[in-house]
């Protein structure tokens, strides 16, 4: 089997391509982030938000999935969406697939699926994500399952307006003592609005790790577009590792409607040891600064497994990894700088194989990493994860 690949850039976030090949989109991102919990045991499983909105317009929704109460062992657990007034093919793509935690690994991984745009003047449509079947002695705890409300963009502006975060997640190094949050009016400017924003712990404690905020942000009649508000974050001399600072939008005014009214800051710790990339015959070093890593797993239905190998190619930003034959290429993948259009880095995949495997892309600037997993005998999905790292610069 040969392999064509060519480059494939984006230039807004708004526009992206939600296809390779015809094949279905699914990203699962495991955010690294630390929390104090109990080793003791295997763990539970469940979503760590119940209600997703997302606006027709928008390229994806993220669903968190926890690992609470242990995390002894390694586990996994499946997942799929089902149709409620919205339907697959028409509204969103139909998800399917497996999450997998190592042991010793508590991080919240995610579920991406695509949401798809139509030109038509519709109510807000809604379709479920459940969990099941987790192994390796895991239990699954409320909430199992999570339900999305895909928003209609398809409206005049005489309305209200949707108010929402412009993205689910932010990021700031300690040493910058500060982050500006971004939250934007859209489809419709009728009449004045306001919001209420605010901030609550997450794994990092107010006055402790940042400074608690609240507020309202306020546009006039016929305004749209952003506005913003700032955290400040304490800069300290612990190796704790990163932390997070839940931000939510709350109580609209004005009949203005509340679109992604959840997000998430992640606090990126300085104190402790962080590597450089080496690369060599299966890890890949991109970038041109070398910043990321990335190294793959695979397993075949007959149960041999080996280390993905890197396969020479040109560009900075983009690698092959072969699995059985050095000249037959069976995985390109891509990290893009998309921090211009929403403030991470981006991970682009494209695969031509049925075998498993399970590639990791670790930012080693903050020792963050994501991880992409196929199914075995399951064709490859392509991979486009617009939010991959919340790691911008």
């Amino acid at each position: 089997m040969s392999l064509q690949f060519g480059s494939s850039y984006v230039s807004r976030f708004s526009s992206l391509a939600i296809g390779v090949c015809g094949l279905l989109l699914l990203a699962v991102s495991s955010a690294s982030q630390v929390h104090a919990q109990a080793n003791n045991g295997p763990g539970q499983l469940r979503f760590g938000e119940v209600n997703h909105v997302v606006v027709e317009g928008n390229v994806a929704v993220f669903l968190p999935v926890e690992r609470i109460n242990g995390s002894n062992g390694a586990i996994q657990v499946a997942y799929r969406t089902i149709d409620g007034s919205a339907r697959a093919g028409d509204d969103y793509n139909s998800s399917q697939g497996t999450l997998f935690w190592d042991d010793g690994d508590f991080s919240t991984q995610q579920i991406f699926v695509a949401v798809l745009e139509d030109s038509l003047d519709e109510p807000d449509e809604t379709f479920t994500v459940t969990l099941s079947n987790p192994t390796g002695g895991a239990a699954l705890v409320a909430p199992s399952t999570a339900t999305v409300t895909i928003v209609d963009d398809d409206l005049d502006v005489a309305q209200p307006g949707l108010i929402r975060f412009t993205s689910t997640q932010f990021s700031v190094a300690e040493p910058q003592g500060s982050r500006t949050i971004t939250v934007e009016r859209v489809n419709g400017t009728q009449g004045p609005v306001t919001v209420n924003y605010s901030t609550s712990d997450g794994s990092a404690n107010a006055g402790n790790d940042y400074a608690a905020t609240s507020g309202v942000l306020s546009w006039t009649g016929g305004e749209g577009g952003q506005k913003t508000f700032d955290i400040t974050v304490f800069d300290d001399a612990l190796d704790e590792g990163s932390e997070t600072v839940n931000l939510s939008l709350s109580n609209p005014t004005g009949g203005a409607a509340l679109g992604a009214s959840g997000a998430t800051l992640s606090i990126l710790d300085d104190d402790g040891e962080v590597g450089d990339c080496v690369e060599d015959a299966t890890t890949l070093c991109l970038r041109s600064d070398r910043r990321f890593r990335v190294q793959l797993q695979w397993r075949t239905a007959g149960g041999q497994i080996g280390p993905g190998r890197v396969v020479p190619f040109g560009p900075d930003d983009s690698g092959l990894f072969s699995f059985f034959d050095p000249s037959n290429a069976e995985v390109l993948v891509k990290v893009l700088d998309g921090c211009s259009a929403n403030d991470h880095f981006w991970v682009f995949a494209a695969a031509a194989t049925d075998v498993e495997y399970t590639m990791t892309v670790t930012d080693t600037q903050t020792n963050i990493s994501s991880t992409y997993t196929n199914e075995l005998g399951a064709p490859a999905p392509a991979i486009t994860d617009t939010s991959a790292f919340a790691t911008c610069p």
